[in-house]
Order: structure tokens, then C-alpha cells, then sequence
């Protein structure tokens, strides 16, 4: 008895048949759905204004409270969030601070933030490369943040595990190819497993020449570099005789009681100290 087949079954088997196909290995033919388009928000999109003057991200997991003035029991006049960025106007070291904590504040937009959890950031978009060297090439983040993303087989674009990636922070480039927003986007594989690889959009990295990499100012004698840490100011700098060639934020170690003996200390300790560079022995 000849069993005709119903419209609906037509489809549910065709369906089955072709699912078949496009999964099993060896065959000539596959069949692919359509990527739906993602749409990547990204607030950096446009290129700043020239004088961005000092920028700040929130780099706490906690809401940082805005005090009305430069200390800790100050009034609490507003909030700032995780990843929010901030215009710093003035950084300000009262002169009743304790001495045994980071004594920066930063003016803002209605009072005063303790600069322990802000990191200070820019907003540099960069031109796309149209390759990368097959052996990879070391790039910067040049914004406050950027959203990674990984393509899955059967998902599609989804964001990376990590996510977000934050300024200043390096990630080795394998390649470049067109992201989920259709604009050229790097290709990044992880430094902990060569398998996962994650994609960043190109505007937000710069990639970092060799030169960056060479010893610095290798005609100065060793005994004419040294580096001063100011744990008032929490700042390091470094020094060519008496010039100052960089500087940067620090975050030293708060001072806690030892329990007992093996407790390890936790201050940043303080005095001369002479570096010694590794022998390879």
C-alpha cells in the first residue's frame, strides 16, 4: 500500500535529509545558514576632539562613591560605575591626608574621587593594517575598552569569554579579516592556548614596532639611570642622570599587621635598592 506523503512530512523529511548532508564528513555538498548580522556597539566610534584633557575609567567592580571633598568621610554626593568614563579636572593631595594610604584624589564632575580604583585613559583610533605578519605581532589596546568577540560554527558571533579588553593592555595579533560589523578586525590568539583565538576591532589596537622592544638609551651608563617611587604621590619615575624620561601610576602595598612571623609584609618597602639584571645562569 503506496503511503503518500503529506506536505508537512515533504518538509520534516527534506529537512532531516539535508541536515544529514551538511553534517556528515566527506560529502561534496554543504549547506550553510546565514550569519545574522551583529550589531557591536562601540562608543568610541568616533574620533575625539584633539584636547581630550585627562580621562578616567572606573576600574572598580563596586560603585565608587563622589565625595564633596577630597576625603573619605566627606559627604557622599553621587556615584561612579564599573567601566564609566570620566573627565579628571585637577588632581588634588590634601594636606590632613594619611600618610599610610594613596593620598590622589581627582576633581570631577560634581565632587571628588580617590584615584585608587580609576585608571587614567585615552581615546586614540588607529589606521587598520591590511596584513600581519605570519609571526604575529604584538598590539595595544588605544581606547578605555573593547568588546572581543569569537565566532562559533553554530553561533555565530558571540562575545569573547574575557570580553572586555582595557587600555594599555598588550595581545599578540596572528591576523586581520572582516568582523561582525563587516570593518576589518584582528585576529588575536590567547597567550595560554594557541586553540582559542578571539577577534578585537582593528581601529582600537596599535600595533607595536621593533623598535619599541630595543634596549633603552643603551649609550647612558648604568650607573646614570635610576628610578624614584613616590609613595606620597603614588608615581614612579625614571631618570638619565637628572632628566625625567617616564613616569607612570603606581599602586603600592598597604601596611597591615603581622600576625606572626611568617606573615608576609605588605608595605611597598622603602631605601635604596640596586637592580639587578637577570644573568641567565
Amino acid at each position: 500500500m503506496k503511503h503518500i506523503l503529506s506536505r508537512r512530512e515533504f518538509l520534516k523529511t527534506s529537512g532531516a535529509f539535508l541536515a544529514g548532508l551538511a553534517l556528515a564528513p566527506g560529502r561534496g555538498l554543504t549547506f550553510f545558514a546565514p550569519t545574522p548580522p551583529v550589531r557591536v556597539p562601540d562608543p568610541f566610534a568616533r574620533p575625539p576632539q584633539q584636547d581630550q584633557g585627562l580621562l578616567g575609567r572606573v576600574a572598580s567592580f563596586q560603585e565608587l562613591d563622589v565625595h564633596a571633598k577630597p576625603r573619605d568621610d566627606a559627604q557622599i554626593v553621587g556615584k561612579r560605575y564599573r567601566d564609566q568614563i570620566i573627565h579628571i579636572y585637577d588632581e588634588v593631595i590634601p594636606k590632613d591626608a594619611p600618610l599610610y594610604y594613596n593620598r590622589l584624589w581627582y576633581s570631577v564632575w560634581g565632587g571628588y574621587l580617590h584615584s585608587a580604583h580609576i585608571q587614567e585613559v585615552r581615546i586614540l583610533l588607529n589606521e587598520p593594517a591590511s596584513q600581519i605578519p605570519e609571526t604575529g605581532i604584538l598590539a595595544e589596546v588605544t581606547v578605555p575598552f573593547t568588546t572581543a568577540y569569537q565566532f562559533k560554527a553554530l553561533e555565530g558571533w558571540i562575545p569573547w569569554r574575557g570580553s572586555r579588553m582595557y587600555y594599555t593592555s598588550t595581545h599578540w595579533l596572528t591576523g586581520v579579516q572582516e568582523g561582525p560589523d563587516g570593518k576589518p578586525w584582528y585576529r588575536i590568539t590567547s597567550e595560554l592556548s594557541k586553540s582559542e583565538i578571539y577577534f578585537a576591532p582593528a581601529h582600537h589596537l596599535r600595533l607595536i614596532p621593533a623598535e619599541e622592544y630595543a634596549p633603552i638609551s643603551v649609550d647612558v651608563p648604568v650607573q646614570n639611570k635610576r628610578i624614584e617611587v613616590s609613595l606620597s604621590e603614588q608615581k614612579l619615575r625614571a631618570f638619565e642622570f637628572d632628566t625625567e624620561v617616564f613616569s607612570a601610576r603606581i599602586s603600592s602595598g598597604i601596611p597591615t599587621p603581622r600576625i606572626n612571623k611568617d606573615t608576609l609584609p605588605t608595605a611597598t618597602p622603602t631605601g635604596r635598592h640596586r637592580i639587578s639584571a637577570p644573568t641567565g645562569k
